[in-house]
């Protein structure tokens, strides 16, 4: 599912910029509140996949992801 709401697209860019960043921990807040309003958000699940330190949840993060493209 593609973001159409601009607060959740505009979210999404900041916790791209803070993985992006090194930020782990504050892209990982983001991720998780984009998918506590819209869970099925490909890109977000793919995110937090790559932010996470947990390999289990890492692990769902990527299927959720690609359940979701």
């Amino acid at each position: 599912m593609m973001i159409t709401d601009p607060r959740l697209r505009t979210l999404l860019t900041q916790a791209e910029r803070n993985a992006s960043y090194g930020k782990n921990a504050a892209a990982e807040s983001m991720y998780r509140q984009i998918l506590s309003d819209a869970p099925d958000v490909a890109e977000a699940w793919a995110g937090l996949a790559a932010v996470v330190g947990d390999p289990a949840e890492k692990r769902a993060a990527y299927e959720l992801s690609l359940i979701h493209i």
